[in-house]
């Protein structure tokens, strides 16, 4: 017994020492976006919660729109499935006046564009009774996949006509497609206000 302690002892003091490290790792970007997203929640009431990826992160929205706090909830290089549970994790703990997806952007060429809406759908039902979908990919196959899943679950899906020639390097919005996503955004959530 007295030989095996010292064993032990090491073995013990290694688990501990890793699990240290793994407690101290460096947070991902989408966690250290997650944790700001969270810190603008905590000063929202009924808030409008747009999630995107790097289209809507960058986007300049407004403040407020219809009286509540519109709160960018964009996360850079994420897809769709991505969104499954960070978005319900977001949306728990305030429950959104609206709710708008503005996803895709990253799902250029995926056969599972459409199932992934339609279950991110699935899951934020619950959470917000206003729902819409704004399009936002450049492919105009997973556009299709999309739209065809908002209109299963009844989901207003807007098109924001964003055209090639709005994008500055096939993907991210350049100043007038930015304008056009922006202009659709705002007015799709006043129509839903309405």
């Amino acid at each position: 017994m007295c030989r095996a302690f010292p064993w032990i002892l090491s073995v013990a003091l290694l688990i501990a020492a890793l699990g240290a490290v793994y407690a101290f790792r460096p947070l991902s970007y989408p966690e250290k976006r997650e944790k700001m997203i969270f810190a603008d929640l905590r000063q929202a009431r009924d808030p409008i919660i747009v999630f995107g990826d790097s289209i809507t992160e960058l986007a300049k929205l407004p403040q407020r729109l219809c009286g509540h706090p519109v709160i960018n909830a964009g996360i850079g290089g994420l897809r769709i499935k991505d969104f499954d549970t960070i978005a319900p994790r977001i949306s728990e703990q305030h429950r959104p006046f609206i709710v708008v997806i503005a996803l895709g952007a990253n799902d250029r060429g995926s056969e599972d564009a459409g199932a992934d809406t339609s279950r991110l759908l699935r899951r934020l039902r619950d959470r917000s009774d206003k729902i819409i979908s704004l399009s936002v990919t450049p492919d105009p196959k997973t556009d299709d996949l999309m739209r065809r899943a908002n209109e299963g679950a009844e989901i207003s899906y807007v098109d924001t006509h964003i055209e090639e020639t709005d994008r500055r390097d096939g993907v991210h919005l350049n100043a007038g497609g930015s304008d056009k996503f922006l202009s659709a955004l705002a007015s799709a959530i006043q129509a839903e206000c309405r």
